[in-house]
């Protein structure tokens, strides 16, 4: 048999620790935890610690909740903890940050109704009027 190999461990890196969102809640009703946690480790994985809550959905009275630890938030921002843009909005918000310009929605862009394709349409009896085919009556067959 061969030798083992040794490891050789590494030389410790600087760990890039962010402030950000995971997501909790259900389908189409987002609630949203504010973290510390590695940036290599998945948006709803593992975090160093919880420092407050965002509910974006607005309440009956029309005020969308944000519960914040702004002690162990500064904490760890002179530690070295980089926000997320929406984080950073947030923070700024609360006047822990200065003011934030708004965050740019990350989705995926919406595709026009011209680009839509048609072809499953093509021939079928009736209009096409942007949310599904609708049914015209032919009134021949009606009225016999």
């Amino acid at each position: 048999l061969p030798p083992r190999r040794r490891r050789v461990a590494a030389a410790p890196s600087a760990m890039v620790v962010r402030i950000r969102l995971a997501r909790f809640g259900r389908k189409h009703r987002p609630f949203y935890r504010i973290v510390v946690a590695d940036a290599r480790s998945p948006r709803d994985g593992r975090h160093i610690e919880r420092v407050g809550t965002y509910d974006p959905l607005p309440g009956p009275d029309g005020v969308k909740e944000v519960r914040l630890r702004s002690a162990r938030i500064r904490y760890w921002m002179a530690c070295g903890a980089q926000p997320t843009s929406k984080v950073a909005w947030l923070l700024g918000k609360a006047g822990i940050l200065p003011e934030q310009p708004r965050p740019e929605e990350t989705a995926a862009p919406r595709r026009s109704f011209s680009t839509l394709r048609l072809a499953p349409f093509v021939g079928a009896v009736g209009e096409f009027r942007g949310v599904g085919l609708v049914r015209r009556r032919e009134e021949d067959e009606l009225d016999s």
